[in-house]
């Protein structure tokens, strides 16, 4: 038997349940990614974990697929990396940037919406919320306020007057920047 399958052998599967009642298996390292999981998981004795299953009760099933797909990638990613040469490393690492940018590539608003509000509640590494982050951020890229609050649906709570003071301003500090 190899090291690999060894070790694989002896991981730990845990069970979460998404507020939709979907039941998802997953490895431990991936699982962990995610901080408040592994809080839940280190301190399991306090009642937080419920017969083996820990309840995710704010993310539905989808959005919480999603997460944990980007945490197993990453888990496996980093299970690769270790122990390798600085070469295989860059590697790597290129090639999850890769699957990284095809991840968010096509995702629409209401997903994106989704994965940031989960990210946050699930304490997701900096690395998955800056991923998504910079997605929303070349979504908005090169669109006005106006188009920016269509498309997202918000609500333009300043008077015409408001909006003129603000656009003075902006454009001194922009030409003071140049």
């Amino acid at each position: 038997m190899s090291t690999s399958s060894s070790v694989s052998e002896q991981r730990r599967l845990m069970t979460l349940k998404a507020s939709d009642g979907i039941i998802f298996l997953v490895e431990e390292p991936a699982a962990i990614l995610l901080g408040t999981i592994k809080n839940m998981v280190d301190k399991a004795g306090c009642g937080m974990v419920r017969n083996g299953m820990i309840p995710i009760p704010n993310v539905d099933s989808k959005t919480l697929g999603l997460m944990l797909e980007w945490c197993k990638k990453h888990a496996e990613a980093a299970e690769e990396c270790f122990g390798g040469g600085s070469e295989a490393k860059r590697k790597i690492a290129a090639e999850l940037k890769e699957w990284d940018a095809k991840f968010v590539e096509n995702m629409d608003q209401a997903i994106l919406h989704d994965l940031l509000i989960a990210a946050d509640y699930l304490e997701a590494s900096d690395e998955l919320i800056t991923l998504l982050t910079k997605r929303v951020a070349n979504i908005l890229k090169g669109k006005t306020a106006e188009r920016i609050r269509r498309e997202f649906n918000i609500p333009n709570d300043f008077t015409p007057d408001e909006e003129e003071r603000i656009r003075k301003r902006l454009s001194s500090w922009v030409s003071y920047a140049n």
